[in-house]
């Protein structure tokens, strides 16, 4: 982390965050902040200096991936106002129309058709108030895929999920000896037509799933999710680093859940 550790560094960085997540040049950094303050009290302060100051001005993980981490953690509790403030900072951050509204489709599978709805009700009322982004209705539906498609593109990412390969009837066929039709259709829905989609790139799908599950509490999950995330080309810093980011959205316990769960994980890992 960069600075000298005095509180007008931090106080800097945090301003520099709101600054491009705002992206205003009209916008008065320093009168926004202590109205901020004056309105909300220490909790006002704590936004600048720790969340944006201490938290997402760390380099271990990029503006655009810290963007996709809190628009996918307020998606899944609900947070419609701090939702849109993220949909447009994401926005700012280089986060694509196409991927925002990918990763409310990834979450049906995740956070559940709800939540996800919610928020992609947010974000196509935030596009439609910006100039700058064209939506065109109507929008184009999903691919349609036979059932023998869905399980064959089901298997495939189930494979590259889990690290080994097989045909994709032994694969249905363990899917739902294991857990009857939720098997069968987490293999033909979740994986073989929402993983399966091109508009996000499997290394944001993970972080996606990572940033849900423990949003969720599902850190259980992890032990699955951990080492996909590293095969889809996180790295170990970047995982450390969005449990820390989410410490800002679920609190200290849960990232301390979440944390000690995915270290253990990979000292496992690493033999």
């Amino acid at each position: 982390m960069s600075g000298d550790g005095s509180y007008e560094s931090r106080h800097a960085r945090g301003l520099d965050v709101y600054r491009t997540i705002r992206s205003d040049a009209s916008l008065d950094l320093e009168q926004t902040t202590q109205g901020m303050a004056s309105v909300m009290g220490a909790i006002g302060s704590f936004t600048i200096d720790h969340v944006l100051g201490d938290i997402w001005s760390r380099p271990g993980l990029l503006r655009r991936d810290r963007s996709v981490v809190s628009v996918a953690a307020l998606t899944c509790l609900g947070c419609g106002a701090e939702l849109r403030t993220h949909l447009a900072g994401a926005l700012h951050h280089g986060v694509t129309v196409d991927e925002l509204e990918e990763v409310m489709l990834h979450l049906c599978g995740y956070a559940g058709y709800p939540r996800a709805l919610e928020g992609m009700r947010g974000a196509m009322a935030l596009f439609a108030e910006r100039e700058d982004v064209e939506r065109p209705l109507p929008r184009a539906a999903a691919e349609p895929k036979n059932d023998e498609q869905r399980q064959r593109d089901g298997a495939e990412v189930f494979s590259r999920i889990m690290g080994w390969e097989a045909p994709p009837e032994v694969v249905g066929r363990i899917m739902e000896e294991q857990l009857g039709a939720l098997g069968r259709f987490g293999l033909q829905h979740l994986m073989g037509e929402i993983w399966a989609r091109p508009q996000l790139s499997p290394r944001d799908r993970s972080l996606v799933t990572l940033v849900a599950l423990i949003s969720l509490g599902k850190v259980a999950e992890l032990r699955v999710h951990v080492p996909a995330a590293l095969r889809h080309g996180l790295t170990r810093e970047e995982i450390d680093e969005v449990i820390l980011q989410l410490s800002l959205y679920l609190g200290y316990p849960a990232a301390v859940e979440a944390r000690n769960k995915a270290r253990e994980i990979l000292e496992e890992l690493e033999g």
